[in-house]
């Protein structure tokens, strides 16, 4: 079943990416990748990408069939039909080619995403092999991987991790004791959808003395920081109406477009921590470490700030789009909200801790995570289409996000789209999101700390110590 996703592409906003966390380009805005030629003038390097299946495997009459989640609108991969709408016809392709490619059918199975663990866990007791693959959101996948009913991607011959179309950094801190059981293919876009970046107002800006010239030099310079961030909203703020009050009628240095996504572990991961990582190959608590908790108070304090308006419930954009906030906190999905925003607006990355960071980091919330389920009846096969749905998805669905969450902005330059594969060039997933929700999962996180009258860090640890170590034993025991 490939319908649905033709409802997103006008609704919804979208942008490119690949893989992991890799230092930035240095480029001027821009500037593109060129070699000089002996005349003297320039030519794009151009790097040619194949995928590890070889030419010439074929599966002809046989049937790939993904189990996926029935769940909002952005939880599928595949689309039934071209319709002309740039992003769903570059998915449909996506599909249609690898089955020209391989020789066989691909399918799609849409289930409640409540289900999907429960079928999962009958295919294995039953032996049963219906599903070649499937997708999965974060916390759910980890619960698959537990109950036994997945075996590792490393067991499926062609996918190869290392490929941007893998997202090498995200799969490299998703594996334990060298073996991945889920990672993020460029096939879905979900984690495009749903990755962190930071907009600004650019006429605010400009009036403020910093155009978006400005904005993306301090990008390019690796200086784009939560300082720099902090010093910019406090410039701006202003009690407007003259009430003595800041109400929503008032301007901020910052909004958000749904605040528990915003702050806390994304405030973390964007400084290049993680309150959970990944140590000697098994997963370890990382929370109680002094940056960790300088980077929680810095997250406290903007949460706390003047210069934030946060009381707005569930997922809005009014106060950027009616001029009245500098900075936009956003998950991508936040950008079909600014159609009818009149003031221009750049997309940035999250900001840096400080320049001494090498890269900026974008988490990406829940994004669907690769599947294989323990009785699928051929890894091969299953390996050959998902590398192959993940190659053509990163060459051609990626740029089609892209160019549809654009047509929103109201002026074109030639930075935005460079600003936006940066991000998407350095998406991070949250690892305690994943593993351990319960305890240190983005929302529990915001919530339990950051949305408290005072800031409880050390407390909150003591407190949720002993149900975490014993959810994380559970976790070390399983993979040995």
């Amino acid at each position: 079943m490939r319908s649905g996703l033709a409802f997103i592409l006008s609704v919804m906003m979208l942008v490119p990416a690949l893989a992991g966390c890799g230092d930035t380009a240095s480029a001027a805005p821009g500037q593109t990748s060129a070699a000089a030629d002996t005349a003297g003038e320039t030519a794009e390097t151009v790097t040619e990408l194949h995928s590890s299946v070889p030419d010439g495997v074929k599966f002809d009459g046989q049937t790939f069939t993904m189990l996926s989640s029935d769940y909002k609108d952005y939880h599928w991969s595949l689309v039934d039909e071209l319709t002309g709408e740039v992003l769903n016809d570059a998915i449909f392709n996506m599909a249609s080619d690898a089955e020209q490619t391989l020789g066989c059918k691909i399918e799609e199975v849409r289930e409640d995403i409540w289900e999907i663990e429960k079928t999962l866990q009958k295919m294995t007791a039953a032996g049963d092999s219906t599903y070649d693959a499937a997708g999965y959101s974060g916390r759910f996948a980890t619960f698959c991987m537990l109950d036994g009913s997945l075996q590792p991607l490393e067991n499926a011959k062609y996918i190869d991790l290392t490929s941007p179309w893998w997202l090498p950094e995200i799969s490299k801190s998703l594996s334990m004791n060298g073996k991945t059981y889920f990672t993020v293919g460029n096939y879905n876009i979900l984690s495009l959808n749903y990755t962190m970046a930071t907009l600004f107002n650019s006429k605010m800006a400009g009036d403020f003395g910093h155009p978006a010239s400005e904005m993306y030099d301090s990008v390019d310079g690796g200086k784009w920081t939560y300082d720099v961030l902090r010093s910019m909203m406090s410039e701006v703020t202003s009690d407007l109406d003259g009430d003595g009050q800041m109400t929503k009628s008032d301007r901020y240095g910052l909004t958000s477009y749904y605040k528990t996504c915003s702050f806390g572990t994304t405030t973390v991961l964007s400084c290049g921590e993680s309150i959970v990582g990944i140590v000697d190959g098994v997963p370890a608590l990382t929370w109680d470490s002094p940056r960790v908790a300088d980077i929680i108070s810095l997250a406290y304090d903007i949460v706390h700030s003047d210069d934030v308006y946060l009381k707005a419930d569930g997922y809005t954009a009014d106060s950027f789009v009616g001029g009245r906030s500098l900075f936009l906190s956003t998950f991508f999905m936040g950008v079909s909200a600014l159609v009818d925003m009149e003031d221009d607006y750049g997309i940035i990355p999250c900001p840096k801790y400080d320049e001494a960071q090498a890269a900026y980091h974008n988490p990406t919330i829940d994004p669907i995570y690769t599947l294989i389920p323990l009785t699928c009846r051929d890894p091969e096969f299953s390996g050959a289409v998902l590398e192959t749905l993940a190659f053509n998805g990163h060459n051609s669905v990626v740029g089609a996000y892209r160019d549809v969450t654009l047509k929103y902005k109201r002026s074109r330059d030639e930075v935005t789209p460079r600003m936006v594969d940066l991000i998407f060039d350095n998406r991070v997933v949250d690892i305690g999101s994943t593993y351990l929700y319960d305890t240190c999962g983005y929302d529990v996180i915001y919530l339990n700390v950051l949305d408290k009258k005072d800031l409880n860090w050390a407390s909150y640890i003591e407190k949720n110590l002993k149900k975490t170590e014993k959810t994380l034993s559970s976790l070390l025991e399983f993979i040995g």
